[in-house]
């Protein structure tokens, strides 16, 4: 009776693994030179993905890892945003390729807030401006809708921020008594709210004036005023139910957020800059 020895799997020996090595290695280096002869964009999106996982995928071919990538989930934004759960789905994908990706992306995020930032002149007729671009540097690349609270002194000037629960368009759960013990424990006498919108539609929800309103009441009572709030899609920006009003410190002029009964006019700036008037009907 004779047994058939099972087959065992090819195994290159050491010369071929060196071989392909050094395949591997040269590939990359041409990837480089080129990248610093021509720039990022000679590179298809495939290519940027595949020399981006050079970095923490040494010896395996990325290429057709940076395929499966791509075909999943769309763009190197929507891969380097993505969970790292849904990432680890993906073959060749493990857990530290999925936190670089992400790493990659929080980097991305960090950067353009500093850019943001340095770009507003440090000077109080451009109060407003630094005051959104403050804004826009807290939200860049939330994926999930939240509430920031500014709060200001008596004379406008900057005291601090809170961010406050996640979510008002889609049932936002915010207390609005932890707002106000916040406001009172810092003896504050105005307050900036803002809050973003991920998904890009730049445009009050009915939850959102809502909130506005009740918010403006709350703080009536307890000796503060609502002077402002703000829609943040990326580098755009909403000013809800506003009409114009100066203070004397360092972040003014501000806009008041009281809502009008009647009708709810909407003033939009464009890139910070352009302005289009719009009424929305109540």
């Amino acid at each position: 009776m004779t047994h058939d020895k099972k087959e065992k799997p090819h195994v290159p020996d050491r010369m071929q693994r060196d071989e392909n090595a050094a395949l591997h290695q040269q590939h990359r280096a041409r990837m480089w030179q080129r990248y610093l002869r021509k720039g990022i964009d000679a590179f298809s999106e495939v290519e940027q993905l595949e020399m981006l996982l050079f970095g923490i995928i040494p010896r395996k071919n990325t290429n057709e890892i940076a395929h499966r990538l791509l075909k999943t989930f769309g763009d190197l934004h929507h891969i380097c945003a993505a969970d790292t759960k849904a990432l680890t789905q993906i073959e060749g994908v493990g857990e530290r390729v999925a936190l670089y990706l992400k790493f990659m992306y929080d980097i991305h995020c960090v950067l353009e807030r500093q850019s943001i930032h340095a770009s507003v002149p440090p000077s109080e007729t451009d109060a407003e401006t630094a005051l959104i671009s403050l804004l826009v540097q807290r939200f860049y690349g939330l994926n999930r809708e939240q509430l920031l609270v500014v709060f200001l002194e008596g004379n406008g000037k900057y005291q601090g921020e809170q961010m406050f629960g996640v979510g008002i368009g889609n049932a936002l759960e915010v207390s609005f008594q932890a707002i106000n013990r916040e406001v009172v424990l810092r003896g504050c006498h105005h307050v900036v709210i803002a809050h973003n919108h991920p998904n890009g539609r730049l445009y009050p929800s009915e939850e959102d004036l809502l909130f506005t309103q009740t918010l403006s009441r709350e703080l009536k009572h307890i000796g503060a005023e609502l002077v402002a709030h703000y829609l943040i899609s990326g580098r755009d920006y909403l000013k809800i139910d506003i009409h114009l009003r100066t203070f004397s410190g360092s972040l003014a002029p501000y806009v008041c957020g009281e809502m009008q009964q009647d009708r709810k006019p909407i003033e939009q700036t464009d890139k910070m800059g352009q302005t289009d008037k719009r009424e929305k009907e109540s």
